[in-house]
C-alpha cells in the first residue's frame, strides 16, 4: 500500500517491478499481495495496459493513507477523538512557531471540508 501511496498513480505488476528497484519482491509475491489488498478492499483493478499478446491490470488504492491509519485505529479499539487531541496537542508542542502556523492552518482546512461536505459523504 505505501508502494502505491508514494507513486500516486495506478500501476500494473509489470510496472511494479520495473519501479522497485530497492525491493526484492518478484512477479509471483505482488500478484499474491495484490490479490490478497483486492479481497480486502483496499486496492482495486482501474484500468489493463498491454504488454505484447497480453494484457495487464493496473491498480489503486481506494483508501488514502490517512483512512487506513484512522481504520487501523479503529480496528484496536482506540477512541479516535482522544488520538486526535494527542496528535494534535503533540505535533503543536514539538513543533517550531513556522510548523505550528502551517499545522493549524491544516487543521482549520479539515475541519472546513469536514462542515461543508454532504451528510452522505461520510
Amino acid at each position: 500500500m505505501a508502494f502505491l501511496w508514494d507513486q500516486n498513480t495506478p500501476l500494473s505488476v509489470p510496472e511494479m517491478e520495473e519501479l522497485c528497484e530497492k525491493q526484492t519482491w518478484g512477479e509471483h509475491y505482488l500478484r499474491v499481495m495484490l490479490k490478497s489488498l483486492e479481497n480486502k478492499g483496499a486496492v482495486e483493478c482501474c484500468s489493463f495496459e498491454q504488454r505484447g499478446k497480453q494484457y495487464a491490470r493496473r491498480f489503486r488504492c481506494t483508501v488514502t493513507k490517512e483512512e487506513y491509519y484512522v481504520q487501523l485505529a479503529e480496528k484496536g479499539g482506540a477512541n479516535l477523538n482522544g488520538v486526535f487531541r494527542a496528535t494534535a496537542v503533540a505535533m503543536t508542542k514539538k513543533a517550531d512557531k513556522e510548523s505550528q502556523e502551517e499545522l493549524l492552518k491544516k487543521l482549520e482546512e479539515i475541519m472546513e471540508e469536514y462542515r461543508t461536505r454532504d451528510d452522505g459523504e461520510e
